[in-house]
């Protein structure tokens, strides 16, 4: 009776022990998944929405990477449902809104942003970085050629396709001979956005289109003219999809 009270002592003793010896359980840390918009701008006051997971708990929103970065205000944080017909994996479940201004100096494509709550501190999202002089808000109603913006070479247009069957239409005027390049840049940054580019004359015949590239989701459509003249440049989503979650950068340059 004796020895089998010792066996049953020491089976419990050797079960707490390997209790106390069991590493805590890991949670996983915040995620930033996107950021509206999607380019910020030296020397300019940034107001950013970054959505992604458990954001609504953060603590605090740094750059990293850089020396003496400036101090980012966390604004707003709360938990967000993504819009129907979305994935929480895709736009996030939460959002934080910031502000913060860049340096003039600031020479870098890229700064990169971290979030920490009480699990721990994101993988660094890179938002893009352009001079203020080389970008242009998209603005509505720009839906149809009599309805659209205009589109310079070495511009880059902000932009989101906000809801279902959204489409955003450019003016461009181009010379004869001129080799136009129109790139998105979405997806590689976060954006729910699957974004299809439509190059059509001004008498509204298509003249090239492009959809996915082979290492990502964006649209790159390479295009030389055969006379000078207006044409127009059209952008959605190829799935018919927009949201707040949708944003996009529109470049065109010429070759």
């Amino acid at each position: 009776m004796v020895k089998h009270f010792f066996i049953v002592v020491a089976s419990l003793l050797i079960a707490s022990a390997s209790a106390q010896d069991k590493p805590p359980e890991k949670k996983d840390g915040p995620k930033i998944i996107l950021a509206a918009p999607l380019v910020v701008s030296p020397n300019v006051a940034a107001k950013i929405t970054l959505r992604g997971m458990k954001l609504d708990t953060a603590s605090e929103v740094a750059i990293t990477g850089v020396e003496n970065p400036p101090k980012i205000e966390l604004k707003k944080k709360e938990k967000s449902n993504p819009p129907n017909g979305i994935n929480a994996n895709e736009i996030g479940d939460s959002f934080v809104e910031i502000e913060f201004t860049l340096p003039e100096n600031f020479a870098a494509a890229d700064v990169q942003l971290a979030v920490t709550n009480p699990d721990g501190t994101s993988q660094p999202y890179n938002l893009a970085v352009k001079p203020a002089d080389k970008l242009q808000a998209e603005s509505e109603p720009n839906e149809a050629f009599r309805k659209c913006n205009k589109l310079a070479v070495g511009q880059t247009i902000v932009g989101s396709v906000h809801q279902q069957r959204d489409v955003d239409v450019f003016e461009i005027e181009a010379q004869a001979g001129q080799a136009l390049v129109a790139e998105t840049f979405a997806a590689r940054r976060g954006s729910a956005l699957d974004p299809l580019l439509i190059l059509y004359d001004a008498a509204g015949q298509v003249l090239a289109q492009s959809d996915d590239q082979p290492e990502h989701r964006d649209a790159l459509l390479k295009y030389k003219t055969t006379s000078a003249g207006k044409f127009y440049l059209g952008l959605l989503d190829a799935h018919d999809r927009g949201s707040g979650g949708h944003p996009y950068l529109l470049e065109l340059r010429a070759e």
